[in-house]
């Protein structure tokens, strides 16, 4: 039987409407991040999704992400440090489009490739 590993990206933040980078500062859910996160728990449960469990990163967007899915699907959830985002240090807060950021022409191809990433499944064999 095959297995997979489901990804999501955490709901809408302040930071994320503000076009901020984020990393590991612990910036909250905004109201719609908040409702995201149920919906994707309805969505689980419409299309039926079999999951076993919900690892969640310490910092609070992950985590309330995590446990509005898991309120609304019944799939247990636990925090996972070793899933912390990166940390960006002085480039956190900034707009993600100035010229600070375009110092590090790497940060930003990362930064893109990591906010631009659908869902996905990676299946194991």
């Amino acid at each position: 039987m095959a297995k997979y590993f489901y990804f999501t990206r955490h709901g809408q933040t302040v930071w994320n409407v503000e076009n901020k980078i984020c990393g590991a500062t612990d910036i909250a859910l905004t109201d719609l991040g908040h409702q995201q996160a149920a919906e994707l728990g309805e969505r689980i449960l419409k299309e039926g999704i079999k999951i076993d469990e919900i690892l969640y990163s310490p910092l609070m967007r992950a985590a309330d992400t995590a446990k509005h899915i898991s309120e609304v699907t019944g799939i247990p959830a636990r925090e996972e440090l070793r899933l912390k985002e990166q940390n960006f240090g002085k480039y956190e807060s900034n707009p993600r489009i100035n010229g600070s950021i375009n110092e590090l022409p790497n940060l930003t191809v990362i930064l893109t490739r990591c906010t631009r990433l659908p869902s996905m499944r990676i299946q194991s064999s």
